[in-house]
């Protein structure tokens, strides 16, 4: 297991080709997700004058610092209001976050340190990096988790009715 781990990346279940849908109920969900991406992103990326790039770096690092308390799905009582306490994060490298994003590491290095030079992001010793919940409690954040909840709930309104219950896919 590495900091990427989480139970939507590891042990989703595989859909076989019995539970293939058909194709207009696919091509419609896949382009409700490929709008929830979009406009995720679109707001994930506001707190970083909108670059996306920025933002993905950003975003992979805070969610690697805390994989080994998302292990299990539904809300951990460990996170206040949402946010683990920094004694619960823990560091995270360039590299582990360009192997993950599939970007280069010099790509990958060069956000990472621009997120030091904002303050979003502590430098910890000479390889690793550290996204602290005083980071995560600011203000601008508020405005990017609550339009992301909402695209995520037109996602599910939207695609809900598309599948069988012996279609769904657990995480």
């Amino acid at each position: 297991m590495n900091a990427y781990s989480s139970p939507d990346q590891s042990t989703a279940t595989p859909v076989s080709a019995d539970d293939a849908i058909d194709p207009q109920r696919r091509g419609y969900v896949f382009a409700r997700s490929v709008d929830f991406l979009i406009n995720s992103m679109k707001a994930l990326s506001a707190p970083f004058e909108g670059d996306v790039t920025t933002a993905l770096v950003f975003h992979a690092m805070s969610r690697a610092s805390v994989a080994h308390m998302n292990m299990r799905p539904g809300v951990n009582k460990a996170a206040v209001d949402g946010i683990f306490p920094d004694d619960l994060r823990r560091s995270v490298s360039i590299l582990s976050t360009a192997n993950f994003l599939g970007l280069p590491y010099e790509t990958t290095r060069r956000h990472v340190g621009k997120l030091v030079e904002l303050g979003m992001v502590e430098r910890r010793g000479s390889r690793e990096f550290f996204v602290s919940s005083a980071v995560l409690s600011r203000p601008d954040f508020d405005p990017v988790a609550t339009q992301t909840v909402n695209l995520a709930r037109v996602l599910l309104r939207d695609a809900g009715g598309v599948f069988e219950p012996g279609q769904m896919v657990e995480a």
